[in-house]
């Protein structure tokens, strides 16, 4: 491993020559035992050499790059080294990579060339690049590389090799995977920060979308640093400090303890293998590099009720990299700085129905905006292609709601326009549309009668429950879909009559009743006579000739009747008569006369 000062040493005889030939000057070199890593010349130290390594006076502030909300796990790894190692991912059951991204920290004054970080052999190109305080830094979304190969892989530690072509001019890489993870039962959110330590410190404003509640066992927020030219070898004042609410919760951060102790593998990151347990003295400096493991539990320094989180971080010896930061919040959403959040993050509601999110928009300082124009937008899923405005009230939030005709889940953003014109887009929310759940469908009938001659009309009523639609079957040919009915029928018989129900959900049930409707002939009165005309006294045989008859009654128009089936009667007395037949049968009474 080559430290700073090889580069300076090498240097002299250059130089040396340039004293001969031009002018004297001062140089002073420090022997390599003489010399820290993770450090730069003293303002006492004059040289001068083909680049020179001068501090600016203001910084990039770290700034959020990722705002991730949902059912959603993190994995954040560390490697330093001077040529290659493993950078590991740590896979939850069942979980896939939503997105990744990595990090580099260059070393101090050095510029990593594109391509020459290589993750499993494959290049890796810098989506976005920040100098600050010497320091030039790097973020790349690598999920392309690192999904392929975490998906296919069991639950666990999955380890991606790390080649560094060009070892000299990097202190580092940072491996942040975030996953949809089916374990998760509540929306959480992932922040990731990328940038430059601003040599005052940078503080960030955590805004939750709803307030904390530490009766809340699932509520978590955690915080991770990576830091790079640091040297806590044997402790020392290479430290970052970190306020939470203005509550100091460590002095001590920084050090190698993802690389080694020496300049080009000054490491550290919060991640797999460290503990969210904060220092006990958070006033304390280091004793060795795994004094502060830069992974802090903000929950310790937050109340119940309170809706912003203000963290500070600060290098105070100025010659330190803090290049990334992490918020993982568990069982809440939040956002960091200026920007939209979108909640609920995720959510369902039944096919048919409507569903309304809630923005929440702030300044970069946690203020929040009112009056300030939001767009929404379902990007995504079946019911794709809704959108709207809506303006945030007095306390910066704005409501859209849609609406779903289809099952499936939907993907909607929010996005607003600042006053410098940047368009800033919220974290994507989901809906998943579902059928909601009903009882299943019970199927049955009555109806008011289930005898009779034809032709017979029968009512049917439906006495079915949980059913939507209907559909009757009557048993002579004919149906209906209607949920109460009539049928006629015409030709006696038996007939099975059958009713099928659905329920929303589609779901059927039926119920069948056999023989249920039984129509019945209707009677046919007849009769004959022997004799129609003589004289007085005049007998006649009648004789009936009715079909589907149970009784006669008999009416001779003389003023005499009878009920036998046969009768024989005598007309006394000279006229016309007029004869009738009642024939009774199947409930049913019916008359013929002449």
């Amino acid at each position: 491993m080559k430290h700073k000062f090889d580069v300076f040493v090498k240097a002299i005889p250059i130089f040396f020559a340039a004293f001969v030939l031009l002018s004297s000057f001062t140089l002073l070199v420090c022997a390599e035992n003489e010399m820290t890593p993770g450090t730069v010349l003293e303002n006492n130290s004059t040289m001068t050499i083909p680049r020179t390594l001068v501090r600016g006076d203001s910084g990039t502030s770290l700034q959020p790059m990722v705002t991730e909300t949902g059912k959603i796990s993190l994995s954040v790894d560390g490697l330093g080294t001077d040529s290659s190692g493993i950078i590991q991912v740590e896979k939850p059951e069942g979980a896939t990579v939503r997105s990744a991204y990595l990090i580099a920290a260059g070393e101090w004054g050095s510029q990593i060339p594109e391509g020459s970080v290589l993750i499993n052999g494959s290049a890796v190109y810098w989506n976005n690049t920040v100098f600050s305080t010497a320091c030039y830094n790097y973020w790349a979304d690598v999920t392309s590389i690192v999904k392929p190969a975490v998906d296919i892989a069991p639950a666990g530690r999955v380890n991606f090799t790390v080649t560094e072509t060009s070892p000299y001019s990097s202190d580092g890489e940072v491996l942040a995977v975030i996953f949809d993870d089916p374990d998760q039962k509540e929306d959480n959110t992932v922040i990731l920060l990328f940038g430059g330590q601003n040599p005052a410190g940078d503080t960030f404003s955590i805004k939750l979308s709803d307030p904390v509640d530490k009766n809340d066992s699932n509520f978590a927020i955690d915080m991770g640093l990576g830091i790079s030219f640091s040297y806590q070898n044997s402790g020392g004042s290479q430290v970052s400090n970190v306020n939470v609410n203005g509550v100091r919760v460590t002095s001590s951060a920084g050090g190698e303890d993802d690389g080694f102790s020496g300049n080009g593998a000054l490491l550290t990151v919060g991640g797999l293998d460290d503990s969210t347990a904060n220092p006990l003295d958070p006033y304390a400096g280091p004793s060795n590099p795994r004094t502060d493991d830069e992974l802090y539990n903000l929950l310790p320094f937050v109340n119940s009720g309170d809706s912003n989180i203000t963290v500070f971080t600060q290098n105070p010896s100025n010659d330190d990299n803090i290049f990334f930061s992490y918020f993982f919040l568990k069982s809440s959403t939040a956002m960091v700085g200026e920007g939209i959040l979108l909640s609920p993050a995720s959510g369902n509601a039944s096919v048919g129905s409507q569903y309304t999110l809630s923005s929440l928009v702030q300044d970069d300082n946690g203020n929040l905006l009112a009056g300030k124009p939001v767009s929404f937008s379902v990007v995504s899923g079946p019911n794709a292609g809704q959108s709207g405005t809506s303006i945030t009230d007095a306390a910066g939030r704005a409501n859209f709601t849609c609406s779903g005709a289809s099952t499936g889940t939907d993907i909607i953003e929010a996005s607003f326009v600042t006053n410098a014109g940047e368009t800033i887009v919220s974290n994507r929310a989901s809906i998943e549309w579902i059928v909601p759940h009903v009882p299943s469908p019970a199927a049955d009938f009555n109806s008011n009668v289930t005898l009779g001659v034809q032709p017979l009309t029968v009512e049917f009523y439906d006495l079915s429950e949980n059913a939507v639609s209907w559909n009757w079957y009557f048993g002579d040919g004919n149906s209906s879909e209607l949920q109460n009915c009539t049928c006629t029928y015409f030709d006696p018989g038996y007939y099975t009559v059958s009713l099928t129900v659905n329920n929303l959900a589609g779901s059927s049930n039926t119920t069948i009743r056999e023989d249920y409707i039984f129509v019945q002939m209707r009677p046919v009165p007849g009769f004959i006579a022997n004799v129609t005309e003589g004289t007085f006294p005049l007998t006649v045989q009648f004789t009936d000739e009715s079909q589907y008859t149970e009784s006669v009654e008999w009416d001779f128009g003389d003023g005499n009747t009878s009920n036998e089936l046969n009768p024989v009667h005598t007309y006394s007395e000279a006229g016309l008569y007029s004869v009738s037949l009642i024939a009774t049968g199947n409930n049913e009474n019916l008359k013929l006369g002449f």
